[in-house]
């Protein structure tokens, strides 16, 4: 069975609707409320051609909707470079009951929003709806964006180097002396085949792979990838890196997150992740949306 979304009948005596929303409108806004990128949190990708394949619009009118939802009718904000929405109303409707599942989904979900001012933004509209509330969850959802935000901001305002954020762990093989007597371009070679043979056993890596810190990174592939692991705490060595920038090559930003997820409770974060993503490639799974339709023919949702 697919995701529920759940539209409330008022949304018709809505004055706001029935004054300022022509039917084109009505139609675009159930649109961005129950489409299958829609997420609890109301704020998710949605690249606009996926926009105008779904609803039959012109990319043209797409982009003229979308400014008339932002700027006229003020329920939306966009972001065209990360392509993700916020429907700004949205956590006003879309939680019927709270509770410490919807609450970790909640936060889940906002560490894969790529965009801090759509969050900034959905919590100074609604600040004073929760502040105010007679629900107590809605405090709850209150301070999970306020926290996601500070988090965020602290990043921002103490800056590291991006070598800086994994020291800690680099430093725990740099006295390795037998590492050091080879070359660089062997041990880089060496190193290469090894993450390579990662993705056909997952479990190579504790066998074959002795860590580098002086192995080439491709920072620009891993910029995001190491944010999100500074907002989770997560340190991984120099050569655990170099494995994952080389499934961000393969598959979207979006997955690789998503095995880190689903690995936070694990000993072995970093191997269990590998085998996650490695099941995924093994399955043909290419994106995010993909994975998610697979699961739901009952397969697991971890190794599938």
């Amino acid at each position: 069975m697919g995701i529920k979304r759940l539209i409330d009948v008022d949304f018709w005596e809505d004055p706001k609707i029935i004054d300022h929303f022509s039917i084109e409108d009505r139609y675009f806004y159930l649109y961005l409320m129950t489409n299958p990128n829609t997420t609890q949190l109301g704020i998710y990708q949605l690249p606009i051609k996926t926009i105008s394949d779904k609803t039959g619009f012109t990319r043209e009118v797409v982009l003229t909707l979308l400014e008339r939802f932002e700027k006229v009718l003020c329920v939306i904000k966009y972001n065209y470079e990360t392509q993700e929405i916020a429907l700004i109303e949205s956590l006003r409707h879309s939680i019927i009951k709270g509770g410490v599942a919807v609450a970790k989904l909640l936060e889940k979900e906002l560490s894969q929003v790529k965009d801090l001012h759509l969050i900034e933004v959905t919590l100074e509209y609604n600040r004073r709806y929760f502040d105010i509330s007679s629900r107590s969850f809605d405090r709850k959802i209150r301070d999970l964006l306020a926290k996601e935000i500070e988090i965020r901001q602290n990043y921002l305002e103490r800056p590291q180097s991006s070598e800086a954020l994994f020291d800690n762990e680099n430093d725990k093989h740099k006295n390795n002396d037998k590492d050091k007597d080879k070359p660089l371009k062997e041990r880089e070679a060496s190193n290469q085949q090894a993450i390579q043979a990662l993705e056909e056993d997952p479990l190579a890596f504790h066998d074959q792979v002795v860590n580098n810190p002086d192995i080439e990174l491709d920072e620009e592939v891993l910029l995001s990838f190491r944010l999100f692991c500074n907002v989770k705490q997560l340190s991984f060595n120099q050569t655990q890196l170099a494995a994952y920038a080389n499934w961000l090559h393969k598959l979207p930003f979006e997955m690789v997150r998503e095995a880190l997820l689903r690995s936070l409770d694990k000993q072995d974060i970093f191997t269990y992740s590998m085998k996650i993503l490695w099941n995924w490639q093994r399955l043909g799974l290419t994106s995010l949306f993909h994975v998610r339709e697979y699961e739901e023919a009952d397969h697991d949702p971890d190794f599938l």
